[in-house]
C-alpha cells in the first residue's frame, strides 16, 4: 500500500474512532437511563426532580455536531458509513429525543441538512453512488422513519421534505439533465442506477410516513410532481407501488413466522 494512502487511512481512523465511541456511549446512556429517570421522577413526585433532563440543549447540539462531522466523511469512507456509533445515534437516540421542544430542534435540523447534502452528493456523483455502503445508508433512513413515526411533528421541517425528494430520485434512478442517459425512459434507467432493495424499501416507508403525517399537505402528487415526463411519473408510481407490495409481503411473512 502506498505511503500516502496508508497515512490517509490512519488519519480517517483517528478521526472516526473517538467520535464513534462517544456517540455509542452517549446513545447507550440515553437509551437506558431515560426510562430509569422517568421511574425515579414518578417515585419522587417533586417538581424539582421532574424538571431534570438527561442531556441539556448544548449536549444535544454537540452530539449532533459530532454526527454531522462523521456524515461529512461517510460518502467517501465505507467504514465511517458503517460506523456503529453513528448508526446507533440516528436509529436509537433520535427517535426517543423529544423534538417537540423548539430549543432542542436545531440539533435535528443539523442532521437533516447534512443527510440531505450527503445523499445529494451521492445522487449527483456516479462514482460515489457505486462505492456507497447501501445497507448502512438504509439504516440512516430507517432511523428517520422511526423518528417520524414516533414524532410526526418533525414532518413539517423543510429539510426533511428536501431529503425525501433526493432519496426518491435515487430510488428511481433519476439522473441530472446534463446526463447522456437523461432522455431514456425511467424504467430503463432504474435497474442500473437505483440503489439496492433495503435502501429503496426504507425510502418508500419514509415517503409513506410523511404522507400519513401531513395528509393533504403532502399528497402523492407532490412526490411525483418533479417529473414532467408522463412516462417517468408512471414509472415512479409503478416502482413505488412494487416496492410497497414487497414491503407488505415481507412484513406479513415475518408475522407468519412469529406466529407459526
Amino acid at each position: 500500500m502506498p505511503r500516502e494512502e496508508l497515512d490517509e487511512r490512519i488519519a480517517r481512523e483517528e478521526f472516526r474512532r473517538p467520535r464513534e465511541s462517544l456517540l455509542n456511549i452517549c446513545t447507550e446512556f440515553y437509551k437506558h437511563c431515560g426510562p430509569r429517570l422517568k421511574i425515579l421522577q414518578n417515585v419522587a413526585g417533586e417538581p424539582r426532580v421532574t424538571a431534570l433532563e438527561l442531556l441539556d440543549i448544548k449536549s444535544h447540539m454537540r452530539l449532533a455536531e459530532i454526527a454531522h462531522a462523521l456524515l461529512k466523511l461517510a460518502p467517501y469512507d465505507t467504514l465511517t458509513m458503517e460506523s456503529r456509533g453513528l448508526r446507533r445515534y440516528i436509529m436509537e437516540m433520535l427517535p426517543i429525543t423529544d423534538w417537540s421542544s423548539e430549543a432542542v430542534r436545531p440539533a435535528l435540523i443539523l442532521i437533516l441538512k447534512r443527510l440531505d447534502r450527503m445523499f445529494n452528493k451521492i445522487h449527483k456523483m456516479p462514482t460515489l453512488r457505486r462505492q456507497v455502503e447501501w445497507e448502512a445508508a438504509s439504516s440512516l433512513i430507517e432511523g428517520l422513519c422511526l423518528t417520524l413515526q414516533r414524532q410526526p411533528i418533525i414532518s413539517f421541517l423543510p429539510h426533511l421534505r428536501s431529503l425525501i425528494n433526493v432519496c426518491v430520485n435515487l430510488v428511481m434512478g433519476v439522473v441530472g439533465p446534463s446526463s447522456v442517459a437523461d432522455g431514456l425512459p425511467l424504467l430503463h434507467l432504474s435497474p442500473y442506477l437505483s440503489p439496492p432493495l433495503p435502501f429503496s424499501t426504507a425510502v418508500v416507508r419514509l415517503v409513506a410516513l410523511q404522507i400519513q403525517a401531513l395528509k393533504e399537505d403532502f399528497p402523492l402528487s407532490h412526490v411525483i410532481s418533479p417529473f414532467t415526463n408522463q412516462e417517468r411519473r408512471e414509472g415512479m408510481l409503478l416502482n413505488l407501488a412494487a416496492l410497497k407490495v414487497v414491503l407488505v409481503c415481507f412484513e406479513r411473512s415475518l408475522g407468519n413466522q412469529c406466529t407459526g
